[in-house]
């Protein structure tokens, strides 16, 4: 299955977000790997500061240049398993054209609820399944449930997750490599919240979508 990331504004968030997802996915036995082409690969350098410090389970994340995740889903769809696809900006149409499901992210950047449903229609044109979940973040002041039902309202056939509420051992894992879920028992809030998250994105998702994504980023290759 492949999902991917919406968030317009700069920070960490969606990059933290597929981390945490990546690893409660890889400690439930499933092959997962994330491709991060955001600028200064966040999702890479995590991984790489997780293999220092050795934590298990490794999470395999392959970097590359924003314009040409199409080719990197092409060449990594055979290995099977999850994708999750943190995205910069000049690939997020193409994420959503070869994802399942997309995540869209609430948060400050305003510009990102005004482009949303526009991206999403354009990509359903080649995606018409496209499965959207829209979460907001408690860190952002626009983030509330209200907000997040509203964007969800512009969006077709989106469906609002309310706001994901997290503290700061969210970031201080990611910033030593880590998941919340490391650090933390399975009780802790944060833990919690991103079960709940995974538990979402993954509900009822089996994995025979999977060749629909790596032929939409074959197509991909003579369009974009």
């Amino acid at each position: 299955m492949i999902t991917t990331f919406l968030q317009a504004g700069a920070g960490n968030l969606a990059s933290m977000l597929a981390a945490n997802l990546a690893v409660l996915r890889a400690r439930s036995g499933k092959r997962v790997q994330v491709l991060d082409t955001r600028d200064g690969h966040p999702a890479a350098a995590w991984s790489t500061r997780r293999a220092m410090a050795r934590l298990w389970p490794r999470v395999a994340v392959q970097a590359g240049q924003e314009g040409g995740l199409a080719r990197m889903v092409e060449m990594l769809g055979a290995r099977g398993g999850d994708m999750l696809i943190d995205a910069g900006r000049r690939d997020m149409t193409s994420s959503l054209i070869m994802a399942q499901t997309a995540v869209v992210l609430a948060e400050l950047d305003d510009n990102l609820g005004a482009a949303a449903p526009a991206l999403i229609e354009q990509a359903r044109l080649f995606n018409p399944g496209l499965r959207v979940l829209v979460l907001g973040v408690a860190r952002a002041p626009c983030a509330d449930d209200a907000s997040v039902r509203g964007l969800a309202a512009l969006i077709r056939a989106a469906r609002p997750l309310g706001t994901l509420r997290l503290n700061g051992a969210l970031n201080e894992a990611f910033a030593a490599g880590a998941a919340a879920c490391d650090r933390q028992p399975p009780t802790h809030p944060a833990c919690a919240a991103l079960s709940w998250l995974c538990e979402e994105v993954y509900e009822d998702r089996g994995e025979a979508r999977q060749a629909v994504g790596i032929r939409g980023a074959a197509a991909l290759r003579g369009i974009w």
